[in-house]
């Protein structure tokens, strides 16, 4: 690098929340059980390539995902124990572009009649970018 900075020419930023926590419970000497909870929330834009709308191919990245899991244990004798547990984890990641580039007129603008992206939206250029 001959020490030289290398800058980027535009924001990539990501906000990332994990919040989470744990409860654990001794019902009697024998039965136990946990509950555990965390969500997640990522925002960090997908593809940056620096160019205007609606030449770019970025879009909203947003991330979201929750997590619960329930145990119970419960020890029948010295060497036997049962475990019960259940859990969801919904995850939620839509992928679209931003309503800049949706709603591009590319039939009045550009004369792109009778292409995929009639009556709206600008065509997707790929390549661009640092990443390909």
């Amino acid at each position: 690098m001959n020490g030289r900075v290398i800058r980027t020419l535009f924001p990539n930023n990501t906000i990332q929340h994990l919040p989470g926590f744990k409860i654990d419970h001794n019902l009697s000497e024998k039965t136990r059980f946990s509950w555990y909870y965390t969500q997640q929330s990522t925002d960090s834009p997908a593809y940056p390539d620096g160019l205007p709308a609606p030449l770019t191919a970025a879009r909203p990245n947003v991330v979201e995902a929750k997590t619960a899991r329930f145990s119970m244990d419960r020890t029948i004798s010295p060497t036997l124990l049962v475990h019960v547990g259940a859990g969801a984890n919904p995850f939620l990641n839509p992928d679209s572009s931003p309503d800049s580039v949706l709603g591009y007129d590319s039939v009045g603008k550009l004369g792109l009649v009778g292409s995929a992206l009639n009556p709206a939206g600008f065509p997707q250029i790929s390549g661009l970018g640092v990443n390909n």
